[in-house]
């Protein structure tokens, strides 16, 4: 016991955050001086806080989990649209195996334009033929969704070597939509800057004007009028229902077009749980064709579930999210659950945070949390095995120091003593 407390003040004091509280979306801020892990309880120096807790200096209108405002705040000018269950992903994806992935960054980074072409365009005339392959185009776009700057040039000089095709247009969109997100950063809008918000819609009308632009050369690319709705949510000057409508004429079986619309329904964006009932009903005379639309019924739980959280309900919490897992599996269900059980059991938050990233192999997020996760379990090398995934990512450790308020220095040391 003495050796493993010794551990866990040394890992918190030097590699948590000061004001660590498990990053679930935006804010890791808190005030006591505990760690409670299970039954258990260290005291820590004063800097540490205690994960039990959660900050009570958020806004009237948002959850315990963290995301932003539900209305447009004065200082952004925009919705405060970056919560992660939209902005890296879709909320409910189905479970994405080895064989679902088309590996193509590699051949990104090999310059290999032309087997990139056909591989995706493959898959999308797939998609075209048979509207329940569309998760293997969200699986194959979900590669380009990625920080790593180095990806940018590549993308640059694809597109330069094939202006007259759709693939390097849309795969760059995906890459940009990321890279705006994560400019911008999940803190609350009245802790983002004026030049963090600046960078987010320059990258956001760039990723904006190469969905266009793929859209001009193939005009049925659901997932292009996807992106579009998840960058408009960021804010009130773009009418989500004409992109939604252009892209159910398409295809009108559309899981992933119907997630992005629907994320922008939640009460924290402005909408209700009302809004987001009547949008899931006139989905379900679809169902019948396409079971696969049953999991946006999961996502009224997720919205309830984070209710609950904002009120420090979290057994409740943890129930409905397991509810929402009932219509199917999602890696944000899973995500939230582990944040709701690292209250009560770090075992459990680190199962369901392993579920969220067996289904997205690239939820930072998700691995900063398990890190942290695992730090507080006395698992040091599987902490030090996430945090170098999440550099392998992209993420730098002044990326992650601004993102989850770390201690830059020492994550550099940690990374350069672990990582190769």
């Amino acid at each position: 016991m003495r050796n493993r407390s010794l551990f866990l003040l040394t890992f918190l004091a030097c590699s948590i955050p000061a004001n660590y509280a498990f990053c679930d979306m935006h804010s890791c801020k808190d005030k006591s001086g505990n760690i409670y892990v299970a039954d258990e309880a260290w005291k820590l120096p004063a800097n540490c806080v205690n994960r039990s807790t959660l900050s009570t200096d958020r806004p009237a209108n948002t959850e315990n989990s963290g995301s932003g405002p539900s209305a447009p705040t004065a200082e952004s000018g925009r919705r405060d649209r970056t919560s992660p269950e939209v902005s890296q992903r879709r909320e409910s994806d189905t479970v994405e195996t080895a064989s679902s992935r088309q590996k193509l960054l590699p051949l990104l980074a090999e310059k290999k334009f032309s087997a990139l072409n056909a591989k995706i365009r493959e898959v999308q005339r797939s998609y075209d033929t048979d509207f329940r392959n569309e998760k293997a185009m969200t699986a194959l776009l979900r590669e380009f969704e990625t920080v790593d700057p180095k990806v940018e040039a590549l993308l640059d000089a694809w597109a330069a070597s094939c202006p007259n095709d759709f693939q390097p247009f849309l795969c760059r969109a995906a890459y940009l939509s990321m890279r705006g997100k994560y400019a911008r950063g999940f803190a609350f809008a009245s802790e983002t800057t004026g030049t963090q918000f600046q960078n987010m819609a320059s990258l956001y009308a760039k990723a904006s004007a190469d969905c266009r632009k793929a859209l001009q050369l193939n005009p049925g690319l659901v997932h292009a009028y996807a992106y579009l709705i998840n960058m408009g949510g960021s804010t009130d000057d773009v009418d989500l229902k004409p992109l939604l409508d252009q892209a159910l004429k398409i295809n009108p079986y559309s899981l992933t077009v119907r997630e992005e619309y629907l994320g922008n329904l939640a009460p924290r964006w402005g909408g209700s749980l009302e809004q987001m009932k009547a949008f899931v009903d006139e989905a379900r005379s679809y169902v019948d064709r396409y079971p696969a639309l049953k999991i946006l019924e999961g996502q009224l739980y997720i919205a309830e579930g984070l209710d609950a959280d904002g009120e420090k309900q979290y057994p409740r919490a943890i129930d409905l999210y397991t509810k929402a897992l009932t219509y199917g599996e999602s890696r944000i269900a899973y995500w939230r659950r582990g944040n709701a059980h690292q209250h009560m059991s770090l075992s459990k938050a680190i199962a369901d945070y392993d579920k969220a990233i067996a289904m997205d192999p690239s939820f930072i997020l998700a691995y900063y949390n398990r890190y942290a996760a695992r730090g507080l379990s006395g698992d040091v090398q599987g902490a030090m095995t996430d945090l170098c995934r999440i550099t392998e990512l992209g993420m730098s450790a002044a990326d992650m120091a601004r993102e989850f308020q770390a201690n830059e220095l020492d994550l550099k040391r940690k990374l350069a003593k672990s990582c190769k």
